[in-house]
């Protein structure tokens, strides 16, 4: 098993020539976390000139919420209570939506300097029983680490008491049992495959 060394640092400030052992790399890859860039562009920019030339870079990123059922099913639910109701994120504020519009995630790489870029759809189904449970309990966990999910316990846990709080989250298993798929949480996921060389 190869050995890694695990560094805390900000992507788009830290100079990762220097702060990670290793540079320059010939491979960048990222699993659903470049969206939460501040500054994409800069981070780009900064994750390049850590790069070897000829050096890859790979992410997923997910497309429109609308296309991702995940990130409403069963927290809606807890959204639906809030007062007020969380706003929609505004296109490309960071979050897990940022990068839905192809066209920009292509412009900031541009603008970052990596080239031969490519940014390819892939839709999959997102199994949440893939432990051989039903997924119930696992989507729960999601939601209760999300961020409606920690807004709706701090707003409502001290407004309807534990045994409120209680059933409420027994409304929000129920919702999510009306979209088990032979006894399974599954539903579609659609992401963008992005690829581009420094």
């Amino acid at each position: 098993m190869p050995e890694a060394t695990v560094i805390v640092a900000d992507a788009q400030t830290t100079d990762l020539r220097t702060a990670v052992p290793g540079a320059p790399f010939d491979r960048v890859v990222s699993r659903f976390g470049v969206m939460f860039f501040e500054d994409p562009e800069a981070a780009f920019a900064n994750l390049r000139r850590a790069a070897a030339p000829g050096a890859r870079l790979a992410f997923a990123c997910w497309r429109d919420l609308d296309e991702n059922p995940m990130f409403s099913l069963g927290s809606a639910v807890l959204a639906d209570r809030l007062d007020p109701q969380p706003e929609a994120p505004a296109p490309g504020e960071p979050g897990p939506a940022a990068f839905a519009d192809r066209d920009r995630v292509r412009s900031l790489l541009e603008g970052a300097g990596w080239g031969r870029i490519r940014v390819e759809p892939f839709d999959f189904t997102c199994d949440y029983g893939f432990n051989g449970t039903d997924g119930v309990e696992e989507r729960m966990a999601t939601i209760s680490g999300g961020g409606v999910g920690r807004l709706a316990r701090e707003q409502l846990l001290p407004r309807l008491g534990e045994d409120g709080w209680a059933s409420l989250l027994d409304d929000v298993r129920a919702e999510l049992r009306r979209h088990l798929v032979d006894g399974v949480l599954r539903f579609p996921a659609a992401i963008w495959l992005v690829e581009a060389v420094n």
